[in-house]
């Protein structure tokens, strides 16, 4: 996420750090994810966890195509991890 942020690729986001919605952090030490990762970091867990299908999950109000392409990234980088 932090990547696309800094691309621009994240309409929702429009700081690196701050309180709301529209900041990536919460804080400047960057160690407190802000509202929208938290949302992602939800939806990863939800599909481990449950088998939840992100075409049937609310996205928060944030852009469906940059949430499902997010945690898509986040579950198969993750798959790598399960067979251990």
């Amino acid at each position: 996420m932090k990547a696309d942020y800094e691309a621009g690729a994240l309409e929702h986001l429009t700081r690196l750090h701050g309180p709301g919605k529209r900041a990536l952090f919460r804080d400047r030490g960057i160690g407190h994810a802000g509202p929208m990762m938290q949302d992602i970091c939800a939806l990863v867990w939800l599909h481990f966890l449950y088998g939840a299908r992100l075409g049937e999950i609310d996205h928060g109000g944030y852009d469906q195509s940059d949430v499902t392409r997010i945690v898509s990234e986040a579950i198969a980088y993750n798959r790598q991890f399960l067979d251990r």
